[in-house]
């Protein structure tokens, strides 16, 4: 049990070391980004908008839904369901990656086409 806690202890350090060199690296960036000569509140506001896309869709990505479509693919196949796991995937895809890859992609096996789009 004692090495166990250990280990479960170095590993909690492991990653208490990784965020905080990540906070850093990341002041860093934006210390550097901001004075870069020209690139200005203009610039620095292109950053920050396209920053705050990229934060919402990581946290949407990041969510869960992408278990719960899994999920929900996975008992339609449970139960022999074809048809109905192929409407959630092309339902998922319509949403999440727009109307022409998901039509292209729901002709195929939703395993295939998950791994090659």
């Amino acid at each position: 049990m004692e090495k166990r806690k250990n280990s479960f202890m170095n590993n909690v350090a492991a990653i208490l070391g990784s965020q905080f060199l990540i906070k850093i690296l990341g002041l860093a960036y934006n210390l550097i980004i901001i004075n870069i000569p020209g690139f200005g509140d203009i610039g620095n506001g292109y950053r920050t908008a396209g920053f705050q896309i990229y934060t919402m869709l990581l946290a949407v990505s990041s969510v869960g839904i992408p278990n719960a479509i899994s999920k929900l693919i996975s008992e339609k196949l449970a139960l022999e369901d074809r048809e109905g796991a192929e409407r959630v995937f092309r339902t998922a895809l319509t949403l999440f990656a727009g109307i022409i890859p998901s039509r292209s992609a729901a002709k195929k096996d939703p395993v295939v086409a998950l791994r090659t789009e």
